[in-house]
Order: structure tokens, then C-alpha cells, then sequence
């Protein structure tokens, strides 16, 4: 794995994502935690004192020193954290290296609060990460990342990710694709090839029937071909998929407004798209174990050839009141691109 120093750019990205206002805030407000505790404590204590025995006091008395000490320990560890990580990023005390977001893990970490992002790399290893709830709603399936590792004495810290919005290209890497909204001419979207503050090319994407909900850019892992990711707010989807060639903005592949929610992943070797369409988002499960759940399509970008795969769940003794939260997403596993659901349930993509 390759780690080296940030760029001035990125390292703005991860002080905006990792050093965020809310971590800040906690390092403000922890110390006055205990003390919050502490109060609450010797009011609870002294209503014992008034209505019950002695005895009664002083095991309260004890109860709540001991609660006190506890709830100041663990602010005070979690402060630690906090303050080491912000200490690091200050001093620019860590090293990035560049990967892919490949799978969005929802178990929470009970010390940290945070949620857990697999990254992939160039040589197809994988890296679990832990992420704020910021950065987890930012780390899409397919965007570029960066792994920070915090050159830490102790070795205490984890892995974190910060997430980049621009995808560089990779014969060219000063390119850039960007995306600007607007409404003006019937255009929803212009996607847009940079270089530096030059415009080199632009495409329109007109405002469609279904809406215009808002859209994502997923670069392949060498930087070279971008997915444009659209979504109408209705459950509705449709993608482009685009190179760089001599400085223009050329359409590969493209699919028109279907009804679902599709998520994307690039296979390693940039040359094969991923996408799920999530068909059961309004379903009604009632008298059957088994249900399809929704479609996994393979296309070939450079062949324009495209597989369909239909994904199914097995629902016996699966609690149906959390069907809400039934959600699939990608990851890499031992190198291998595949399908996680709900309990663990793997699908192998190849």
C-alpha cells in the first residue's frame, strides 16, 4: 500500500470532513460533561437524604460517585481520541493513500459513534475504515477516497477516510470532471471537463419528466471514465457514462429513466460497471420465503454489452418490521466484487 503526504487540496478536504464542527464541539464539551453529572448526581443524592434512611444515603452516596467517576473517565478517553486526531491533522501528522469506496458497513461503534467504510486499492487489497456520520453519507459506492493513517507514536488511532467529490483523471491528472446544477433552458445538469480554471467541455443533461432529484459522479479506479449518477427524488434512476478524449467529453454508454434506486461499483480493472437496482423499496411480503428483491446488471462499457442477474432473498425468519431498513450495497471480499445484504448474505458478481 502506498501512503504518502496530502496534497494542500486535500488536505482542506479531510480538515472539512474529518475536523468537522461537531468534533470540535464535542472536544469543547466533554469537559463539562461530568460535571453536569456530578450536579445531577448530588441533587438525586440529596432527595434520598430527605426521604430515606441513612443507610439508603450512603449506598446512594456511593452509587453515584462511582456512576460519576465512570461517565469522567469514559468523557475523558473519548476527548483523548478527539483531541490526538485533531492534534495529528493540525500538525499534518498523517500520511493518505488512494482507494475506492467499496462497501458501507451500518454496525456502529459503541465507544466512537462512528460507521464503518471498506476501501479497495489499485492492487485489490481492502481496508476497513471508521467514519463519521458525515462522511459516511458522502462515501458513495465507486467514489475516490483517501485512507488516513496517523502517524501516531502509539498506534492507537484507526484508519479514517476522507472522501473526494472531484474525480482526477488518470492519463491527464489535471483534468477534472465536475458537475454544476441548474434549472436555466430546460438544463438540470451540466457536467463539465476542467482543466485548472479553463472549462475544456461541457454536457447538458435536460431537466427530465420524472424530476430532477440530484446526481453523483463515480470514477473508475484509474480515473480515466466517470459514471454520472441521476436520480429524479422518485424513485426513479439513469446514468451516463463518459471518457476524456483530446479534451472533449465523450458518451459511452446510457441508460434512460427506470423505476428503483441503483447503486454502482467499478469492477478493479475499470472495464465493467456494477449496478444494483433495489426493487423492493414499497414491497409487500406476506405468504412466501423467498422474494426477489432486485436486479444486478453487469455492463461491458467498451463492448456496450450488458448481463442481468436477478438478486433473491430468503425472508423465512427475517423480522419483516425492519423491511424499512432492507438495503444492499457493494463491497470487495477477498479481492472479489460482490453483493452484501441484510444477515451477512453474500452474492459473488463473477
Amino acid at each position: 500500500m502506498n501512503y504518502r503526504k496530502a496534497s494542500s487540496d486535500e488536505h482542506i478536504t479531510i480538515c472539512k470532513q474529518v475536523r468537522s464542527q461537531s468534533v470540535l464541539a464535542v472536544c469543547l464539551m466533554a469537559p463539562f460533561i461530568p460535571f453536569v453529572v456530578l450536579a445531577l448526581c448530588l441533587s438525586i443524592n440529596m432527595m434520598v437524604r430527605q426521604n430515606y434512611d441513612k443507610a439508603a444515603f450512603i449506598v446512594s452516596t456511593v452509587l453515584l460517585v462511582v456512576f460519576a467517576v465512570v461517565v469522567a473517565v469514559f468523557m475523558i478517553s473519548l476527548m483523548s481520541g478527539f483531541v490526538k486526531r485533531i492534534s495529528c491533522i493540525n500538525k499534518r501528522n498523517y500520511s493518505v493513500a488512494d482507494c475506492v469506496v467499496a462497501g458501507r458497513f451500518q454496525t456502529i461503534n459503541p465507544k466512537h459513534n462512528h460507521s464503518f467504510v471498506t476501501v479497495s486499492f489499485p492492487d485489490e487489497n481492502t481496508q476497513q475504515a471508521m467514519v463519521s456520520p458525515k462522511v459516511y453519507a458522502l462515501a458513495e459506492n465507486g467514489k475516490r477516497a483517501l485512507l488516513i493513517k496517523y502517524n501516531e507514536p502509539e498506534g492507537k488511532l484507526p484508519f479514517e477516510i476522507a472522501v473526494l467529490n472531484m474525480g482526477s483523471l488518470g492519463n491527464e491528472p489535471h483534468l477534472q470532471f465536475i458537475t454544476e446544477k441548474t434549472e436555466q433552458n430546460g438544463i438540470a445538469v451540466l457536467l463539465k471537463l476542467v482543466d485548472g480554471d479553463s472549462i475544456l467541455d461541457t454536457f447538458p443533461i435536460e431537466y427530465p419528466e420524472c424530476g430532477f432529484g440530484g446526481c453523483d459522479l463515480i470514477d473508475n479506479p484509474d480515473h480515466s471514465m466517470v459514471v454520472l449518477a441521476l436520480y429524479s427524488g422518485q424513485s426513479d434512476y439513469a446514468f451516463k457514462v463518459f471518457k476524456a478524449s483530446e479534451g472533449k467529453l465523450v458518451l459511452l454508454l446510457e441508460e434512460d429513466y427506470s423505476y428503483g434506486e441503483a447503486t454502482y461499483m467499478w469492477s478493479g480493472d475499470g472495464k465493467k460497471l456494477f449496478q444494483i437496482v433495489d426493487t423492493c423499496l414499497y414491497m409487500e411480503v406476506s405468504d412466501f420465503e423467498q422474494h426477489c428483491v432486485g436486479t444486478l446488471n453487469v455492463f461491458d462499457v467498451f463492448e456496450t454489452r450488458k448481463e442481468t442477474k436477478e438478486i433473491t432473498y430468503d425472508f423465512a425468519g427475517f423480522d419483516l418490521d425492519e423491511l424499512d431498513f432492507f438495503r444492499m450495497t457493494f463491497s470487495v471480499i477477498d479481492g472479489n466484487p460482490c453483493v452484501v445484504m441484510p444477515n451477512n448474505v453474500i452474492m459473488n458478481i463473477e
